[in-house]
């Protein structure tokens, strides 16, 4: 209305409508002057300066009504393109990385805040006024501009780029933490599996040395059964079958005791009585040498049996005798041991005899120490036999047995291995033939003197 109003005087007056027409080209300032305002890429706020309006003849020509509308409606379009241009400018910051897509709404903030100030800059609101000779200033008019900027808040749609890129790098640290605690299972999982087979094969280890015992145990037990059926009742260590975990523990029950069942039973009761050593007699050396001078790099002792007296007492068989060892080597005899002990006559006996050689009773066995070259030493001494033990020949009326002397001497050799001299004599009665007479087995006690030893044989001589 006001508009109209200040349009109709200048159509009566011809001299205003000429100068009109001649000052026509001002209404070009009122579009131009927002340009400053889009540049986007500014962050500062830049300043607008207003054009000075042009006058003629010193006074100010008002705007016509249907410009500044023109003007508008070009302000308004410009701002939606700048508003589709920087919705397109979000969109494609939004496609890029989330580094990038995190400073480019920053900066598309802090730009739309520029066009909001920048926008009110061309607003002619003051033109409402009713004075006639002056024209409002474009600065002034914020009024006709003012709701462009109100509807361009369009920063909903570029918030969700830095929520996007703000989840991008949530989603990677949750990701870096999932692949630690993923890393961290797999290596506890494989120490467990580590420390499962280490136990498997400890218990493993454990249990086998558990089962040779068990493999060996039939072996053991017949073993046992057959060689100490008496000892099973009387000897407790023979009831430690289920303790045999150690193979190496239990084979001294194995080989020891078997090994003392297999000697005869003569040799397992035969005993040396009353033993001592005493000088020889001359004579005796003489005769073992014969009349030789000792000869040899090495010690060599020869034996010669007498017996003293023989018979049976209630116990069972005794014979008294004398052993006479001498050395017939060059060479001292060191560490003697000398040992005497009987069994009875019977057939197959060369076999006990070395079996009791090889194990004799060490109750038999008297230490010498050193004997030297052409010397020796002898034996007094008795031994005696169970009556249980003796092999008894002939019928009911003449019942008697033949005792056989086995004597065994051993002693060191220089280069520290063992040598040895061992011989076996049977001894019986002399009734003017040349048989040996057996002794008669007896209740009481019946000891001879009239008494003979011959030599059985010689088992051994190193």
């Amino acid at each position: 209305m006001l508009l109209a109003a200040v349009a109709i005087p200048s159509i009566a007056m011809p001299s205003i409508a000429h100068a009109q027409e001649t000052v026509a080209p001002p209404t070009v300032y009122v579009p131009a002057q927002p340009a400053p305002a889009p540049a986007p890429v500014q962050v500062q706020r830049p300043q607008i300066v207003a054009p000075e309006p042009q006058t003629v003849n010193g006074s100010r020509t008002p705007v016509a009504p249907g410009v500044l509308e023109q003007a508008r409606e070009e302000d308004r379009q410009r701002a939606a393109e700048r508003r589709a241009a920087a919705r397109e400018t979000a969109r494609a910051q939004a496609a890029q990385s989330a580094r990038t897509a995190s400073v480019s709404p920053a900066r598309t903030a802090s730009v739309t805040p520029a066009r909001a100030d920048a926008a009110p800059a061309p607003q002619p609101a003051p033109q409402t006024q009713s004075v006639p000779a002056a024209s409002v200033p474009p600065a002034t008019e914020p009024a006709p501009v003012a709701a462009p900027p109100v509807a361009q808040a369009p920063a909903a749609p570029i918030a969700p780029p830095v929520q996007t890129g703000g989840n991008g790098t949530l989603w990677l640290i949750l990701a870096g933490l999932g692949g630690l605690a993923a890393l961290v299972a797999g290596l506890a999982l494989l120490r467990r599996r580590r420390d499962d087979d280490a136990i498997w094969q400890d218990a493993e280890a454990e249990a086998g040395p558990a089962r040779a015992p068990q493999a060996a145990a039939p072996a053991v037990t017949d073993h046992d059964i057959v060689f100490v059926p008496e000892r099973a009742e009387t000897d407790p260590v023979t009831h430690r079958t289920p303790a045999r975990e150690d193979p190496v523990a239990a084979a001294p029950m194995f080989f020891a005791r078997p090994m003392a069942d297999e000697r005869p039973d003569a040799q397992g009761h035969a005993s040396l009585e009353t033993p001592h050593l005493t000088a020889p007699d001359p004579e005796d050396i003489d005769a073992v040498l014969g009349g030789a001078a000792p000869r040899g790099d090495r010690p060599q002792l020869e034996l010669a049996m007498r017996p003293m007296r023989a018979g049976t007492n209630r116990d069972g068989a005794i014979v008294e005798f004398e052993l006479t060892v001498v050395n017939a080597g060059g060479v001292p005899a060191d560490d003697v041991r000398i040992g005497a002990f009987m069994l009875s006559g019977k057939p197959g006996q060369q076999s006990e005899i070395e079996r009791m050689l090889i194990h004799p009773p060490a109750d038999a066995v008297v230490d010498a120490e050193r004997i030297e070259p052409g010397d020796g030493t002898r034996l007094d001494a008795a031994a005696t036999l169970p009556r249980d033990d003796l092999h008894v020949t002939g019928d009911g009326d003449h019942e008697g047995f033949v005792p056989v002397l086995i004597a065994d001497a051993r002693y060191r050799l220089p280069d520290g291995s063992e040598g040895r001299t061992a011989a076996a004599f049977s001894v019986g009665r002399v009734n003017g033939g040349e048989a040996l007479v057996p002794f008669e087995l007896r209740d009481d006690t019946a000891l001879f003197d009239d008494i003979e030893a011959r030599l059985e044989s010689v088992p051994a001589k190193v």
